[in-house]
C-alpha cells in the first residue's frame, strides 16, 4: 500500500503539507529558527499523530463494545534530548474519559488492542521511544 504526500514552501519557514486525504496542514518553526510560529511544529506533530491514532483505536474498540464515552481529551507530555538530534524519549499519554457505560476493563483492552495490534504510529516509535498511558476514567 502506498501513501503519499506533499509539501510546499511557502516562505520563511513556512511549509503547507497535504496529505492523500486532501486535508492541509500549515507547518511552522519557532520564532528563534526563523520561523513565525503560525503552524504547528512538526514534533508536534508526531505527537498529535500518535495520540490520535491511538485515540480512534480505543473510540472504535469502545463502540464495539457499545461503551461510547460521553467526552474523551488526551492530554501529551513528552521528554526530549537536551542534545541534537533532540528526540523524543518519553511520551506520556493520559486519556481522561467519561461515560456512564464505559468501564476501566474495556478501556484497558482497547489500549492494549492499539498498543499491540493496531495503531501503526506507535510501532513506528518503538523501540527509540518509550511510550505509556494513564487512564482518568469518571462515570
Amino acid at each position: 500500500m502506498e501513501v503519499a504526500a506533499n509539501i510546499v514552501w511557502k516562505g520563511g519557514m513556512r511549509l503547507l503539507a497535504e496529505g492523500q486525504s486532501g486535508h492541509q496542514v500549515l507547518l511552522d518553526s519557532a520564532q528563534e529558527f526563523g520561523g513565525t510560529g503560525f503552524g504547528a511544529r512538526p514534533t508536534e506533530l508526531l505527537l498529535f499523530a500518535l495520540a490520535g491514532c491511538m485515540t480512534i483505536d480505543l473510540l472504535l474498540v469502545l463502540k464495539k463494545s457499545h461503551q461510547d464515552p460521553d467526552s474523551l481529551s488526551v492530554s501529551i507530555q513528552a521528554t526530549r534530548s537536551d542534545q541534537d538530534p533532540k528526540i523524543f524519549n518519553q511520551i506520556t499519554l493520559e486519556f481522561h474519559i467519561q461515560g456512564p457505560l464505559v468501564t476501566q476493563q474495556k478501556v484497558d483492552m482497547s489500549l492494549k488492542l492499539s498498543k499491540d495490534k493496531y495503531c501503526s504510529v506507535y510501532h513506528m516509535l518503538l523501540p527509540a521511544i518509550q511510550v505509556s498511558t494513564k487512564v482518568f476514567l469518571n462515570q
